[in-house]
This record gives C-alpha cells, sequence and structure tokens, in this order.
C-alpha cells in the first residue's frame, strides 16, 4: 500500500471499523462427530469457507438447538464477514448469506461484523481480498504450524477506507465483475459435469450399438474387447530415483529441463504456474523418466491419478517427472493416446485406480499395478468418434476457463486500483 491516500481516505485498524470479532467455540461444549445431524441448525467450519470466496451450502454440517444454544458465542448473522482464521486455507473469505442467519462456526473460522456506519460489509468482504491484505497475513504469522491468527492478531489488520458513498460504488463494480466470475463458472462446472456423464455413456454404450455383454469392466458393446494397459502395448515408465535424482539445491527457476512437481499434474492437464528447472548437465545424468512427445503422466503417490498429456501444446521441450509419478508411452496400435487420455481420467478407470490403492498408509500406485488397469477396447474408428464428441465438450469449457481467467485477471487489476485510490471512481454529491 502507498503511504499516501486520497483526500478523505483513512488508514484505519480492523478493529477500529468492526462491532465485533469473534472466532467459534472450542471448549466442553464443541459439536462432537455424533452431534453432527442431517438437519437442524447450520454449523459451519473451514471447508465450507473456499477459494472461491463463496459459502459452500453442500458442504454444511448440523447441530440441534439445544447444542445451538450453548454455543452462543459464535452466532453468525447475516453480511457478517468470515475469515479462516488458520491451516492450510487461512485467509479465505466469505460474506454470510441470509439463508445462515443465526447459525454457528467452528474455531476455524472468525466473524467479522462490520460497523455500518465506518464500513459497508461488502467493501469490507473485498479489502480482505487483496494482496495487501494477504501481505499483512504473511508479516503477522504467528509463526505456527498452524499458520494461525487469534483476534488479537486479527484485529490489527488495516486498511485504506474511503468514504461510505466511494465504498458503495467501489463494491457495486467488483460484485458486478464477480457476478459474471459466478456465473461463468457455473457454466464451466455444468460443462464438467455434461463431460462426465458423456465419458460414461460412450464408455460403456459406445456409438450405435444394439447389442451389450458383461465384462471385468462392466457392460460394454458385444464386439468390444477388454484388454490391460500393457496388453495394450502402452508401456508404464517410472522415473529415475537413483544417485542423481535432483536436490533442493539442483532446482532453478529458469533451464534447460522442466523437472515436474504435484502442483504441474492436475485434474486439469498441465499447469506451469510454478516452475522448477535442472541444468542439461543435470539432465544428461538421470537415466530415466524423460518424457517424449505424446506420452501420458499419472501422479501415482499422494494425490493419485491426475493425468497430463505431453502433447504439441506444451510449451517446454524438455521435461521429466519426479518421484511420484509415471509415464504412459502408447507404443502400439490397439489405442489411440487420445483415447486412452480420456480413459483415464474416466470414472471407468479413477474407480480402478482408487480401489487398487486402498488400505495403504500412503496411496499410491505402483507401474505393476498401473500395467494391469483393465480397458475398454473399440476400433480405432470408434475410438475417434469416441474423442472427438468428448473433446468438443473439452474445447468449450477451456474457452470459458480462458474467459474466467481474464475476468478474474481484470478483477485483480480494479481491485488493485480501486483500492488504493489510484483509480477514482466518481460518486454523486448528497443533496
Amino acid at each position: 500500500m502507498s503511504d499516501s491516500i486520497p483526500l478523505g481516505w483513512e488508514i484505519i485498524k480492523l478493529k477500529d471499523i468492526t462491532t465485533q470479532i469473534r472466532d467459534g467455540n472450542y471448549g466442553a461444549d464443541y459439536p462432537k462427530a455424533i452431534e453432527m445431524i442431517g438437519a437442524g441448525v447450520p454449523f459451519l467450519t473451514s471447508t465450507v469457507v473456499g477459494n472461491n470466496q463463496k459459502v459452500n451450502l453442500k458442504k454444511l454440517k448440523y447441530i440441534s438447538s439445544e447444542k445451538h444454544a450453548l454455543l452462543a458465542k459464535a452466532h453468525i448473522k447475516t453480511h457478517d464477514v468470515l475469515f479462516t482464521n488458520r491451516g492450510a486455507n487461512v485467509g479465505n473469505v466469505a460474506v454470510v448469506p441470509s439463508v445462515l442467519d443465526d447459525a454457528n462456526i467452528g474455531p476455524q473460522l472468525t466473524y467479522l461484523r462490520a460497523d455500518k456506519k465506518k464500513v459497508l460489509p461488502n467493501f469490507l468482504y473485498i479489502a480482505l481480498q487483496t494482496d495487501f491484505f494477504k501481505e499483512q497475513l504473511v508479516k503477522l504469522d504467528s509463526g505456527s504450524a498452524m499458520n494461525f491468527f487469534g483476534i488479537g492478531t486479527t484485529e490489527k489488520f488495516i486498511f485504506s477506507l474511503p468514504p461510505l458513498p466511494e465504498q458503495q460504488k467501489i463494491a457495486k463494480i467488483l460484485t458486478s465483475v464477480d457476478e459474471v466470475i459466478e456465473k461463468t463458472q457455473a457454466q464451466i462446472d455444468k460443462l464438467k459435469d455434461l463431460k462426465t456423464g458423456m465419458m460414461q455413456e460412450l464408455l460403456t454404450n459406445g456409438i450405435g450399438h444394439t447389442e451389450f455383454k458383461d465384462s471385468p469392466v462392466g457392460r460394454i458393446p458385444a464386439e468390444w474387447e477388454v484388454k490391460t494397459v500393457e496388453e495394450c502395448n502402452v508401456s508404464v515408465l517410472d522415473g529415475d530415483r537413483g544417485k542423481e535424482y535432483p536436490k533442493d539445491k539442483d532446482f532453478l527457476k529458469y533451464g534447460y529441463c522442466l523437472f515436474l512437481s504435484a502442483k504441474n499434474v492436475t485434474k486439469s492437464g498441465f499447469v506451469f504456474k510454478n516452475k522448477v528447472f535442472i541444468t542439461k548437465e543435470k539432465d544428461e545424468l538421470l537415466r530415466k523418466g524423460k518424457l517424449q512427445r505424446n506420452d501420458l503422466v499419472i501422479t501415482t503417490r499422494g494425490t493419485l491419478g491426475n493425468i497430463a498429456h505431453f502433447d504439441d501444446t506444451t510449451p517446454y521441450v524438455h521435461l521429466r517427472i519426479n518421484s511420484g509419478m509415471a509415464i504412459l508411452r502408447n507404443e502400439g496400435k490397439i489405442l489411440t493416446t487420445s483415447y486412452l487420455n480420456i480413459l483415464l481420467n474416466a470414472p471407468i478407470i479413477i474407480e480402478q485406480t482408487e480401489l487398487l490403492a486402498f488400505g495403504s498408509a500412503i496411496p499410491q500406485l505402483t507401474i505393476s499395478l498401473l500395467k494391469n488397469l483393465k480397458v475398454p477396447v473399440p476400433l480405432i474408428k470408434e475410438q475417434l468418434l469416441i474423442v472427438t464428441s468428448i473433446e468438443s465438450i473439452s474445447n468449450k469449457t477451456n474457452l470459458l476457463i480462458n474467459k474466467l481467467t481474464s475476468l478474474e485477471n481484470t478483477k485483480k487489476a480494479l481491485m488493485q486500483d480501486l483500492l488504493t485510490g489510484k483509480v477514482r471512481v466518481n460518486v454523486e454529491p448528497t443533496a
């Protein structure tokens, strides 16, 4: 935040613009799992406040009215601002909707009740999403393993506060962008559901079949076969885990070969927001784990079964997998790689990977397990038709994802300009 602020604005602490800052109960009356019921008074934990800055009503728990009465300290009201005060998601915020008026919160959440004579709830909610607020989270971090922010620390957050009419105009502008973001996200979610349904339909019923049979992967068209990944001439390759495996000192911000991490291989394919590289010399010392174009990468440890396709759209030439991944290299003509990519992301395979990895202390997929995954095999011509149908949905989804990214960048730029006073909004003078 700049040292100078516009005329009429003020730098103020959070405690001076709120009437209450409280977190949830964590004493003898804290609800036990057995007291969480299917209906009653909503009870909010930190999981309901996600990165999208909304309350996820699907993740609500409920407690009895008797238990609710014992937790009077943590009753929230409509327009309160919720703040996750600990854990990996610390700093997520959301405004309490009217359907949760007088609900309860757990100790992972803090509620902020705005003094409406000084700050509008929607403006406070927006201010808590800024980079400046996130910088304060780092500076005021208690240093504990849980990243815990107590009320005493939370009260110290500071804001650049414009007069109420300007707050209202800024909040209106940014809320309108939020509404477009929310609608775009809803369209993306709808297309993802459609894609999942289409995958299930096409990978079990195929296209234009009238006769079916039972198989190890369920009901499939009579003319299809079921083979293991290995029987389809798909090689499953491990990475290099020997003495030359890169150490922290070997990783660079820029370099010859991108060394993949779990953050790079997601449910949506490759994501290169966070990257580390190794030198050409280090790359040449490693024996295994180098990708070739058209390879598939699968995560095999921790978060299982994320898939990415190293196709011509990937903007890097040299890539290597880490020790929690494997490479699937299609070396035959039984499957197309695009069809295999769709299969590995489909329920018909996901269910197998979850079952095979079940029970171990650290869930993982071994090379042997991956080789023995069972896949439905139609003729190549039908594989191509299936891929075309599903990729048409993926292409529409990707366009919307790009739109969403653009909207989020627009919002971030607007927040930087409007909440620092760099760009002023026009406010009609009061009579």
